[in-house]
This record gives C-alpha cells, structure tokens and sequence, in this order.
C-alpha cells in the first residue's frame, strides 16, 4: 500500500510541480516517508527537482490530505503563500499523528537533572500538582533543566518525551517563587491541553488553556515580572 501512494504521490506532486514553475518541466518530485520525531512535513531541493518528506506515523488513509501537504510544500518553496484549504486540511489531518515516545535513554543527552542549585523542579512540579490540579499528575511527565542557557524560552513542554525543560538560566535565586510556579503551571497546561485547529489555524493555547491560566493567583503579578525582568536575563 505504501508503494501504491508513493508513486500516487510522487506522479500528482511531479505534475503540480512543473505546472506551477515553468523552468522546472524535466524535474520530478521525489516522497519519502521519514521517522521524524515531531516534524509532519518537510521539502528539500534537489538536483534532480524536489523531495518532500512524510513523517512516517502519519495515517497512510488520506491521499487528499497527503496532497495538500506537498502543495504547501511547493508553495512554500517558491515562497507563495499556501492555499488556506491546504493549510488547514493538512493541519487537521496531521493532527491524528501517532503520538511519538523518544528514546527514553536520549533523555539524558537532553536536560540536566531535575535539582538545580536554587530550584528543584521535581519539588517544584510536586508543589504545583497539590496545589493547583488536586495531586492529580498527567502521567509520566518528567522535568529538567536545560544544558546550557538558551535566549528561546523560559520553559517549554515536549510532547514527544513528555518532558518540561526549564531554562538553565532560571536557576537562579533572584527569580521570584510565584514566577517558577507559574512557569510550571503554564507547562503542565500545556501537557493537558494539547495544540489543536482554532478558526482555521493551529493553537497552541486554546481557549480552554486560556481559562484555566487565568486560575493561577498570581498570574497577573508573574507575568508582569517576567515582562519586565526576565528578558534581561536570557538576553
């Protein structure tokens, strides 16, 4: 089955190609289907014309979709922005996207552990479930600090190993306590409410996230702070 939609795919795509450029009538589309971790789509140029690569774990049950994708991808290629019904058929498709679990023994290449010279984030993180979400633990999650400092964010969760990375900045005794919890807070929502299509667009905070944040007794003040102070520190 899967060679049947490649070559679907690669005789559609080939064609859509060389219609939408002209200078490209003796180049093909080459597709793949490529184990990414969380990436969905992405194309390269070739010399023989492009490759578009799959992940892999998409679901293998809509060439429809499959097309829409690799015409984003042409799209964006020849840097046109992608049809809207395109975007959002791929979106939507994409995300049923099994879910993907890292290499457990990769984690350790990825953060430090959990206990940092001023926070512990496992305490942390402990402190947060009991007090906001009723000791009640999404499964599994694990936390860590980063490696190294990066300018990028101040926490962020992956889905793919179901893990809070906190920037190795933030460890540090001039960061207020109500500023890591909230940080934490913001994280776990993110581990409860997944991204998902939002008037045609993919939301990384849907409204339910939204709420719920709004719950936390200092957000106002937390985010205030991290306005005004944090970016003086990751800088």
């Amino acid at each position: 089955m899967e060679e049947n939609l490649l070559q679907s795919l690669e005789t559609y795509l080939t064609s859509y190609w060389r219609r939408e450029n002209s200078k490209a009538s003796r180049q093909f589309v080459k597709v793949e289907f490529y184990n990414y971790s969380a990436i969905t789509i992405k194309i390269f140029v070739k010399k023989y014309g492009l490759l578009i690569r799959y992940n892999k774990r998409l679901p293998m049950n809509d060439i429809e979709a499959l097309k829409a994708g690799g015409r984003m991808m042409i799209h964006k290629i020849m840097r046109r922005r992608p049809l809207a019904t395109d975007r959002v058929i791929f979106q939507q498709y994409s995300a049923e996207i099994e879910p993907y679990i890292g290499n457990p023994d990769r984690i350790d290449k990825l953060i430090n552990d959990a206990e940092g010279k001023h926070y512990d984030l496992d305490h942390l993180y402990e402190k947060v479930i009991n007090l906001h979400f009723n000791g009640e633990k999404p499964a599994n999650l694990k936390t860590g600090w980063s490696k190294k400092s990066v300018r990028s964010y101040y926490a962020h969760y992956r889905k793919d190993y179901n893990l809070i990375t906190f920037n190795s900045i933030l460890d540090n005794a001039k960061i207020p306590g109500y500023v890591m919890e909230y940080l934490m807070y913001h994280e776990i929502l993110h581990a409860i409410y997944p991204s998902r299509i939002v008037k045609n667009r993919l939301s990384k905070h849907p409204a339910e996230f939204r709420r719920k944040e709004r719950q936390f007794p200092e957000f106002k003040r937390a985010r205030q702070w991290l306005k005004e102070n944090a970016r003086k520190l990751i800088r």
